[in-house]
C-alpha cells in the first residue's frame, strides 16, 4: 500500500486510485488500496454494499445482522477505522501498513475491547485512570467527533472539532437530524460528518 508518487488529480477524485470519486463508501470499500485490506480478512458480509450508499446505509444493514453474527458490528467499525487512519497517513506523505497489517491490528483492538469487557464483568472495584486528550503529532491534525441522540424530540445529531498539534482549534461544526436514531447510528453518522468535514476544510 506504499505510494512511490503522488498523483495529481480532479478535486473529489479518489487521490489514491486517482479513478473514482472520493465517497465514504469508496475509501472504506471499493478503493484499489481498501480492497487489499478486506480480501486478506475472513470477513464475509451478509449483504452487498452498493457505492451509493452512506455510512450509515451499512451500520444499519450490520445492525439487523446482531442476532446472527454479534461481533460483525465492531469488527467492520473497526476495520473502517484501521483503513481511514492509514489513507490519512498516505495522505500526509507516510508509507502505510499493508492490507494485513491494518486487519490484524484491528482484529488486535477487538480481542483487546473483549478482553476489557470480561475484566469489567468481574466483580472487582479498580480506580478510573484520567484520560487525557493529546494533541497530534508536528504537521498533522486531529478530528475528534461525537454522536448525540434526543430521544425526547425523536432526533439526532452530531459534532466535530478539529485541532492542530498545539491543540488549538482549527474548525468545528455541530449539526442535527429530525430523525430518531440509536446511540450505534448517531456515532456512525458522526463519524460519516467527521470525514466529510475534514476533507471540505482540506485536512
Amino acid at each position: 500500500m506504499n505510494l512511490a508518487k503522488r498523483k495529481i488529480v480532479p478535486k473529489g477524485v479518489c487521490e489514491l486510485c486517482g479513478q473514482d470519486e472520493e465517497t465514504v463508501c469508496h475509501l472504506l470499500w471499493f478503493c484499489n488500496h481498501t480492497k487489499e485490506v478486506w480480501t486478506a480478512s475472513k470477513i464475509v458480509l451478509p449483504f452487498e454494499i452498493s457505492k451509493f450508499w452512506s455510512f450509515l446505509d451499512v451500520i444499519e444493514n450490520l445492525q439487523q445482522c446482531k442476532d446472527t453474527r454479534p461481533d460483525l458490528l465492531e469488527q467492520v467499525i473497526t476495520v473502517c477505522w484501521g483503513i481511514w487512519k492509514n489513507r490519512n497517513e498516505l495522505r500526509m506523505g507516510g508509507k502505510g501498513k499493508a492490507g494485513r497489517t491494518i486487519l490484524r491490528n484491528a482484529m488486535n483492538l477487538v480481542d483487546e475491547l473483549h478482553a476489557a469487557n470480561e475484566q469489567r464483568l468481574e466483580a472487582q472495584v479498580e480506580t478510573t485512570p484520567t484520560i487525557s486528550w493529546q494533541p497530534p503529532s508536528r504537521g498533522c491534525y486531529k478530528v475528534n467527533m461525537d454522536g448525540m441522540v434526543f430521544s425526547n424530540s425523536k432526533q439526532a445529531g452530531a459534532g466535530v472539532i478539529i485541532r492542530d498539534e498545539a491543540g488549538e482549534v482549527v474548525a468545528m461544526l455541530s449539526k442535527k437530524w429530525k430523525c430518531p436514531l440509536g446511540a450505534i447510528e448517531a456515532e456512525a453518522k458522526a463519524m460519516e460528518v467527521g470525514v466529510h468535514f475534514a476533507r471540505e476544510v482540506g485536512i
